[in-house]
């Protein structure tokens, strides 16, 4: 057997193979992020619920478990293309008139979409105050009203919700400006249906996602020395 050089081959070997490797390893990393994740999740979802108009600036961070009191305002905001289970539909938000006179915004959950797009699903607001369960949550994207915010009528459909922007639609319905709306938790009243996942991959997904690139990065190595090698 000798050994037989192919500069393409390693040239590709060379330039490929430190890319796989750095995926296992961002794999790796996002694999213990997510253990993080649920540790925080877990140690936040047993800690006893905060009433809403206690919290410090300092308490506002992503699950903590909330209750508030004090009535829904009808003023419907439906957020575009929500698929729960293969199906098409939106969520709804919701402002939540607070004992203080403050506002927050709500997420009541999943409702259905109609295939006509021009109807709209029909939204029931509960007429009485009452106290709800829920935990902060801080939505990971820039969120902002659709061009057609200024249309007629409630509820009204948009593809994302800025804070900043709700007054056009609200007008003199004052939100809080935080950047934390309540998402509803399990039997919480007001809720339709709990469509959203608190850890969207799980760690484990990441660690098999990390096996199958380094995987790779041996096949790779294989390959170049079987190609490499040839009989004298």
């Amino acid at each position: 057997m000798s050994f037989h050089f192919n500069w393409k081959l390693t040239l590709f070997v060379v330039l490929c193979l430190p890319v796989v490797i750095s995926a296992g390893f961002w794999q790796l990393d996002r694999a213990e992020e997510k253990r993080q994740m649920q540790q925080q999740l877990s140690l936040l979802t047993q800690q006893v619920a905060i009433e809403y108009s206690q919290l410090e600036k300092n308490q506002f961070q992503n699950y903590k478990n909330i209750t508030v009191t004090g009535q829904f305002i009808n003023r419907v905001l439906l957020l575009d293309n929500q698929i729960f289970k293969g199906q098409f539909g939106y969520e709804v938000i919701q402002p939540f008139l607070i004992n203080n006179n403050k506002t927050i915004l709500v997420s009541r959950g999943w409702v259905k979409g109609d295939l006509d797009r021009r109807i709209l699903p029909e939204v029931v607001t509960p007429g009485n105050p009452m106290q709800l369960n829920a935990y902060l949550y801080q939505p990971s994207k820039s969120l902002q009203l659709n061009a057609k915010i200024q249309e007629p009528g409630w509820p009204k459909r948009v593809q994302s919700v800025d804070m900043a922007s709700l007054q056009i639609a609200f007008k003199n319905i004052a939100v809080n400006s935080t950047d934390y709306v309540l998402r509803l938790q399990h039997k919480s009243p007001g809720l339709f249906t709990e469509h959203w996942t608190l850890i969207p991959t799980r760690p484990e997904k990441h660690s098999a996602y990390a096996v199958q690139w380094f995987a790779m990065a041996v096949l790779l190595i294989g390959l170049f020395i079987y190609a490499s090698c040839k009989k004298t």
